[in-house]
């Protein structure tokens, strides 16, 4: 018997992926990871949990069924909660990726 497919669940292969570097160009340009972009909006790298910090507030994508939930996002989002800093789980767009003061992966 055939398992049914699951239309929730994509392969990094079927994600628009962009990769963050000085230039454009990917590995060629030096780039160690990607990071993903769903509809638009800022997923995860190719392996971890990404997190943006603009004007002193962490940010990171909300847990979905389109990212993974990794161990080392709950403990940051632990540790950055329990030491009194400001932190978000909220969608992030390309252009606020581009535009944060620091993006850190776990």
């Amino acid at each position: 018997m055939k398992k049914p497919r699951r239309n929730d669940i994509t392969s990094p292969a079927r994600k628009a992926t962009i990769v963050w570097t000085s230039g454009t160009g990917g590995k060629s340009q030096g780039a160690d990871d990607a990071i993903l972009i769903r509809d638009g909006l800022v997923m995860e790298a190719t392996a971890s949990n990404i997190f943006i910090v603009k004007d002193a507030v962490i940010k990171t994508p909300p847990k979905s069924m389109h990212l993974l939930h990794g161990i080392t996002r709950d403990v940051v989002v632990e540790l950055a909660l329990a030491n009194g800093l400001a932190l978000q789980e909220c969608a992030i767009t390309a252009a606020e990726l581009a535009a944060a003061d620091e993006v850190m992966i776990t």
